[in-house]
């Protein structure tokens, strides 16, 4: 099975698979001659072009064919191409040029096919995965840690702070090591790194990036799991997605489950790794209900892999008063990051606040963590 990060492209219903490697090239005349030098100026990556299908049925196939879709306008710094078995000569970094996802027959949605035309970014030979940091202090009354964290899989090998001013490096040492649902993860602290709004920088195996990433669902309304265990939420990497159900951020050690439609419109799950389970946070009863839920990337918000921001919207049920909070799950952090908006002008109401608080940060510092690829040229 080929992935293009977490969508699966399987290899059993491709159709077609073709790589053009694209070349730059200098022709100049030869005086008093018919043939031309030619020079090769530059060797571009190559568009690299995948047919296939999905026919899993209706309900699975519409829904890979969804993921896919939206995947296109991803912003996640690269997506990585691999196989699992290994030995896949096209695997690397790559964006998406070009995508076209349709039902096969115009009356059924049994069977979709794809066209997707990829360009390649970089290898883990030419690049090292980079999370940059912009540390920024909020205001909240759940807590006062001004300590600044990013987090990294526990796969990752040879991190390091980088300077992006000077591309010098430092090693280093993570604070903390979390066991999350599915792998590890360590959570590095900005001050120990001896430069001002340092890079994160490391290797790591293509196939490994997705289990600790931020992910974001819909749960279509019904259970993570199908009978025959298979994932039945849908990955969403769109932020203007229409949920059909729930929606849900996961970062693996918590999960905020959002249903303005409901009273309070939200519920809280933490991970339990020695049980292997996730048990519910218990939210107080509260007038205060969760009424509107807007996953965006305006400015300083993202979808992104190492963190999803989200604005959200309050109401009282007593008093008909409202008020907005950002969220925030990051990668690695075992509470959500709740927080005023910029231009808040009023603290958090008292029963709003005793509402998130059994699963709310303490943390006031987010380093507003954004995953890129950085060229090994560009590191010292």
């Amino acid at each position: 099975m080929k992935y293009l990060y977490t969508s699966p492209l399987p290899e059993s219903a491709q159709t077609g698979e073709q790589n053009q490697l694209r070349q730059e090239l200098s022709q100049q005349g030869l005086l008093g001659q018919q043939r031309s030098a030619v020079e090769q100026i530059s060797s571009g990556g190559g568009d690299l072009s995948l047919d296939g299908q999905y026919r899993y049925g209706e309900r699975i196939s519409r829904m890979l064919a969804g993921e896919l879709s939206e995947l296109a306008g991803a912003r996640l710094g690269g997506l990585p191409l691999y196989q699992d078995t290994g030995g896949f000569s096209d695997a690397g970094y790559y964006t998406i040029k070009n995508l076209n996802v349709d039902p096969v027959h115009a009356n059924r949605r049994d069977v979709y096919q794809y066209d997707l035309t990829l360009i390649r970014k970089g290898t883990r030979s030419t690049h090292r995965r980079e999370v940059t940091t912009e540390a920024r202090e909020l205001t909240h009354p759940f807590g006062n840690d001004v300590s600044g964290y990013v987090a990294a899989p526990a796969t990752a090998e040879g991190v390091r702070w980088l300077n992006p001013e000077t591309d010098a490096t430092t090693t280093a040492s993570p604070t903390t090591t979390r066991s999350a649902e599915l792998g590890d993860i360590d959570e590095y602290r900005l001050s120990d790194a001896p430069y001002a709004s340092p890079s994160l920088v490391y290797d790591i195996d293509y196939d490994s990036e997705g289990a600790t990433d931020v992910r974001v669902f819909d749960s279509l309304g019904g259970s993570k799991l199908d009978a025959d265990g298979n994932l039945r939420w849908a990955k969403v990497f769109d932020p203007s997605h229409e949920f059909s159900g729930e929606a849900i951020v996961d970062n693996g050690l918590v999960r905020l489950r959002a249903d303005p439609t409901a009273s309070p419109g939200v519920s809280v799950e933490q991970y339990d790794y020695n049980a292997d389970a996730w048990n519910n946070v218990s939210l107080p009863a509260s007038d205060w209900s969760l009424v509107e839920l807007d996953i965006a990337e305006r400015q300083s918000q993202r979808l992104g892999a190492a963190r999803v921001d989200a604005w959200t919207r309050w109401r009282n049920a007593s008093t008909g008063a409202t008020y907005p909070l950002d969220v925030t799950i990051h990668r690695g952090w075992p509470g959500i990051q709740f927080s005023r908006v910029p231009d808040s002008t009023s603290p958090v109401p008292a029963g709003l606040e005793s509402l998130l608080s059994p699963a709310a940060s303490d943390r006031l510092v987010t380093p507003q963590p954004k995953r890129d690829l950085r060229p090994r040229e560009a590191i010292r």
